[in-house]
């Protein structure tokens, strides 16, 4: 594990630097915390690239994550924000969400996953904006959603993903999206 973050109002910016793993582990684990800002890093080769557990108000932009099993895995996390993260080379999921609220996912992108690899999984989602975001050449789906529930899914990609490009679970409801022909 490299850097665990569980104090408020913290700003690491990596300034386009390579944090690189041992193949398992954590490069950052933030976890019951408020205020975090995480941004300009290039991440290599850990289990996962960011552990967001019980936070809220995190701002994730302009990262880089590759050689991972998860790129960025949360549970519990509210009030945040994940733009331009780019994951590539994951083994499980480019991102994965458990009671994701009221949060904001843009530009980010799940490509050229591994094994059996989901671009994009939310499970027991509410009330987040989710758009513009890309899934592609993923083994797995690139859209995975289960229990999703009155958000605004938007203008997001998802191309060559090998079980399905979009799977959404009989219990998701509330799901509001611009069909127009990207969705």
């Amino acid at each position: 594990n490299c850097f665990l973050i569980s104090a408020n109002d913290v700003t690491f910016n990596c300034n386009s630097k390579l944090v690189k793993g041992p193949g398992m582990g954590y490069a950052f684990a933030i976890e019951n915390a408020s205020g975090i800002t995480l941004n300009n890093c290039n991440i290599n080769g850990f289990g996962t690239g960011i552990s967001l557990d019980n936070v809220r108000n995190v701002a994730l932009s302009n990262l880089n994550i590759s050689n991972v099993g998860y790129g960025v895995a949360g549970n519990d996390v509210a009030m945040s924000a994940i733009t331009s993260v780019s994951t590539s080379s994951f083994s499980l999921y480019g991102f994965s969400f458990t009671n994701l609220s009221n949060s904001t996912l843009m530009s980010d992108r799940a490509t050229g996953g591994i094994d059996s690899a989901t671009g994009f999984y939310f499970n027991n989602s509410f009330n987040n904006i989710i758009g513009f975001n890309l899934a592609e050449m993923n083994p797995g789906y690139g859209f995975m959603l289960s229990n999703f529930i009155n958000n605004t899914f938007y203008n997001n990609s998802a191309f060559s993903n090998r079980l399905l490009d979009y799977s959404c679970s009989p219990d998701s409801s509330g799901l509001y999206s611009d069909l127009n022909g990207v969705n």
